[in-house]
C-alpha cells in the first residue's frame, strides 16, 4: 500500500456509523482510509449496529477481520496502512498503523481523528491486521 499525505485524515469529526469524510467512527475511519488508498472494502457486516454493539457482540469485528485479514501478532511487524486493535482506557478500538508505534484513529470522547502513539502509558497493543491480498 503507498503511503499517502495523512493531513486530510486528521482533524475528522466523530460520527456513529459515518464513513466518509463529513464524519466517521473508528472502523469507518478504516473502511475511508482503505477506500481512499485504493481497496474499496466494506467493513459493516449488513446487520443493524447499536451504539453499543461492542458490548453485547464483542467478536462481531473480530469475525470480520479474521475472514478478511491476516493476523498480526506483535507490534514490530505492523506496517503502514494495517488494522490496529488497542486499549485505551478501559476501552477497545480500532485505528491505521502509520509507523513507529503511531495510529490514525478517531474516539467519540475526542471528537474528532488524530494520529496517537500506542506506547504511552494508558495505551494498549492488542493485536493487527492485515490486509489479505486482492
Amino acid at each position: 500500500m503507498k503511503k499517502q499525505d495523512l493531513t486530510r485524515f486528521v482533524g475528522l469529526p466523530y460520527k456513529f456509523l459515518g464513513t466518509d469524510f463529513t464524519g466517521v467512527d473508528c472502523i469507518g475511519l478504516c473502511q475511508l482510509f482503505f477506500n481512499e488508498h485504493g481497496y474499496p472494502i466494506e467493513i459493516r457486516d449488513g446487520r443493524p449496529i447499536k451504539k453499543d454493539w461492542y458490548l453485547t457482540e464483542p467478536y462481531r469485528l473480530a469475525r470480520w477481520l479474521v475472514k478478511n485479514f491476516n493476523k498480526i501478532e506483535k507490534m514490530e511487524d505492523m506496517i503502514y496502512g494495517d488494522i490496529v486493535l488497542f486499549e485505551i482506557n478501559g476501552e477497545s478500538h480500532t485505528g491505521i498503523y502509520i509507523d513507529n508505534g503511531k495510529v490514525l484513529t478517531i474516539l467519540e470522547t475526542f471528537h474528532s481523528s488524530m494520529i496517537i502513539h500506542l506506547k504511552k502509558r494508558n495505551i494498549f497493543y492488542q493485536c493487527g491486521f492485515r490486509l489479505r491480498e486482492w
